[in-house]
């Protein structure tokens, strides 16, 4: 059975302060679940192509490494 592990934004789940969570979406035999990273961000700059943060946001190079890692470790765990 094949897993599959991806970043996504939650636009469905915005804060009061119109901030966006960064979960990681894992599918396996088609069920959905989702792991939530505790990083919020807005929506303006989530990179719908690459997945991840835009350079123009505060800590961006961070929250992308921390992003990285944590992808690397979950798909490891789906292997």
């Amino acid at each position: 059975m094949m897993t599959k592990v991806v970043v996504v934004l939650r636009k469905d789940k915005l804060t009061k302060g119109g901030l966006a969570p960064i979960h990681f979406r894992i599918i396996k035999g088609r069920k959905i679940r989702y792991i939530a990273t505790g990083l919020t961000i807005p929506i303006h700059q989530w990179d719908k192509k690459n997945l991840q943060v835009k350079n123009v946001a505060t800590n961006s190079g961070r929250i992308n490494a921390f992003l990285t890692r944590r992808l690397a470790d979950l798909k490891d765990l789906a292997l």
